[in-house]
């Protein structure tokens, strides 16, 4: 008898230390656990938002790419006004071939030169338009004008590259109206920085070597021999 109530004893002592350990085990997962639980709300609710140096990062990139893209549109806008540009002087370099194949010489580039009448004829165009000498491509422009070959040739050259009044005044003694007088221009012409073509005829052999035609290029300087690789010419 005495053994049975040991026995029950020694399991009513294990139970009770069962319930004791499974009790202490939880509270201890519940310790442990809390935190981390904590931390990790904690780490979700940080990541809600950018850091200040995530949000720089992205402003950088950002205004690298703005910078390339100006570049490559300023590039794009270069070339294509170095472009209209070989056009406007090959077009020139045509009109003055035909020139010479008809009177036998190139206008003239200065207002001092005298051919065939030319200059007193020119000036009483000049003086029903404006007054002062002319610059040698308003010259050019006035001279391609009066021959019809020449005239149709000058006349696919953009408007952009025109420069002054446009129209024609009917002069004493004409049959047909003459062209204002205007001024050739390179595209990045404005009114505060004028920037015609150049038009000069060789000075040792005015009629016998081809005139050079060129603009000053993008830069807008005058021609030297370190520069000359930013001239846009009829040389090339």
């Amino acid at each position: 008898m005495y053994q049975r109530a040991d026995q029950r004893n020694l399991e009513a002592q294990n139970m009770r230390n069962l319930k004791v350990k499974i009790r202490n085990d939880f509270s201890t997962s519940q310790t442990v656990g809390r935190p981390h639980s904590q931390f990790a709300t904690r780490n979700s609710q940080s990541r809600l938002g950018f850091t200040l140096t995530e949000v720089l990062i992205v402003v950088a990139i950002i205004a690298l790419l703005a910078a390339g893209l100006v570049g490559v549109s300023n590039y794009v806008q270069t070339q294509g006004n170095v472009a209209l540009t070989e056009q406007c002087v090959k077009l020139l370099s045509t009109a003055v071939a035909q020139f010479h194949d008809i009177t036998g010489h190139y206008p003239i580039d200065n207002w001092t030169d005298s051919q065939d009448g030319a200059s007193h004829s020119y000036s009483r165009i000049l003086n029903a338009n404006r007054s002062g000498t002319p610059n040698s491509d308003e010259l050019l422009y006035l001279q391609l004008s009066l021959l019809p070959q020449t005239r149709e040739i000058i006349s696919k050259l953009p408007e952009k590259l025109l420069a002054a009044p446009a129209g024609t005044v009917q002069l004493a003694g004409q049959s047909s109206p003459t062209p204002y007088l205007r001024s050739v221009v390179d595209p990045w012409h404005t009114d505060n920085d004028p920037r015609p073509l150049n038009y000069e005829r060789d000075t040792t052999d005015p009629d016998g070597v081809f005139p050079r035609i060129w603009s000053n290029g993008p830069d807008g300087k005058s021609s030297t021999d370190a520069e000359k690789a930013d001239d846009i010419t009829n040389e090339d």
